[in-house]
């Protein structure tokens, strides 16, 4: 039955996600070899990592995230930081007009780069069909996913952002995103707080 069916696949799931439980004494744990980060953006980005760039409405976060693309595609800096990785830019931007994105990338200089400056738009994304950010990403292979925004990928989840089954979105999303090797970065509206 379909149900029989939705707890198979969910059983499945789990087991497939289930990290590897082990125990360390303090001393051999703090004996590991430890693994440094490599970096996009220095301090900021690290490689193969999604993070979530969340402040308040107007305050800048898609300005701060066009920059990083710039410098991902130009080799410039960016707060004062050289990338450690150039390459392609995947560039999701559903929160906006089209035009206000083009107005956006041509007041960055995004249209002073090389024509074929590596950089792709998308200008939808819905959360519940990753499989269509998967394919761009097994085809494209960029270095850096911007999302801009996780409330408009998101609308028709039906979840509240509260909701565990929203955060499990959320992390088959960062995890989609690290399969490929890119870095990225999920801008989210934070609501105003009444106080």
């Amino acid at each position: 039955s379909n149900q029989d069916f939705a707890l198979l696949c969910e059983a499945l799931e789990k087991s497939n996600a289930t990290p590897l439980v082990t125990t360390f004494s303090l001393n051999t744990f703090l004996n590991q070899e430890t693994q440094g980060l490599n970096w996009v953006i220095p301090g900021i980005l690290p490689q193969g990592e999604t993070i979530l760039l969340a402040a308040q409405a107007k305050t800048g976060k898609t300005l701060l995230a066009l920059d990083i693309a710039f410098a991902v595609l130009s080799g410039s800096q960016v707060i004062g930081e050289n990338p450690m990785t150039t390459g392609k830019v995947l560039l999701i931007t559903s929160d906006e007009s089209q035009n206000t994105t083009r107005r956006r990338l041509r007041a960055r200089g995004f249209d002073l780069l090389d024509p074929s400056s590596n950089m792709k738009i998308m200008t939808a994304l819905d959360i519940n069909h990753l499989q269509v950010l998967e394919q761009e990403l097994e085809d494209f292979r960029p270095q850096l996913v911007i999302i801009d925004s996780l409330t408009s990928i998101a609308l028709n989840c039906g979840f509240s952002e509260k909701d565990v089954e929203f955060a499990k979105l959320v992390y088959r999303l960062k995890d989609l995103v690290g399969k490929y090797g890119a870095s990225g970065i999920l801008i989210h509206h934070e609501n105003k707080d009444k106080e």
